[in-house]
């Protein structure tokens, strides 16, 4: 009797002691979320401001129409809208928390 309530003891131990580990770890990750949460929203508004500049630059549209330099506006327009698709899907997922 004394050498299974010794056997049980140990093992609640154990499996406390993993649990705290692990729940440390979940910690870390979430962390770690929240800053690249926050940096991707910084990187949205730097390529949103820089395009919207070169628009306001560009109010002739003569650069946007031009082949290397018109490539470069497509390109940050696509680059938006792949980033506003990461923004707004964790800016839902975080009102539902």
């Amino acid at each position: 009797m004394i050498i299974i309530s010794s056997v049980l003891g140990g093992c609640i131990c154990i499996c406390g002691f993993i649990i705290s580990n692990l729940l440390i770890k979940v910690e870390r990750t979430q962390e770690g979320y929240e800053e690249l949460e926050t940096s991707t929203l910084a990187l949205y508004q730097a390529i949103t401001s820089c395009l919207a500049e070169m628009e306001r630059i560009d109010d002739r549209g003569v650069f946007q129409s031009d082949d290397e330099t018109g490539a470069v506006f497509n390109q940050l327009k696509e680059v938006i809208k792949q980033t506003s698709g990461i923004v707004y899907d964790s800016s839902k997922d975080g009102s539902n928390e």
